[in-house]
């Protein structure tokens, strides 16, 4: 498993535009600690952090990773249809 810290470094960057201004701002509404905070649009690279598969069916998940003391949030945007109306939220 890649260090924390490299994982961490660049996940909100590494998103669509719009998947990352919606992370941003509820980082910044319910005060969020970035530093624990790890988001993807990539399901094997959630995988990776999770240290077992996913299936490709679900949306999105959240999951506490206690070794690491992170929080893990996929979004599959595979899965979401982005033309309804607040479908990230």
């Amino acid at each position: 498993m890649e260090s924390d810290e490299r994982v961490v470094k660049g996940t909100v960057g590494n998103l669509p535009v719009d998947v990352r201004r919606l992370v941003e701002r509820y980082v910044e509404r319910l005060r969020l600690p970035a530093d624990v905070l790890m988001v993807t649009v990539e399901r094997r690279e959630f995988e990776r952090w999770l240290g077992r598969r996913v299936s490709s069916s679900v949306g999105g998940a959240y999951v506490f990773l206690a070794r690491a003391g992170k929080h893990a949030v996929l979004i599959n945007l595979p899965r979401i249809d982005l033309q309804q109306p607040r479908a990230l939220e």
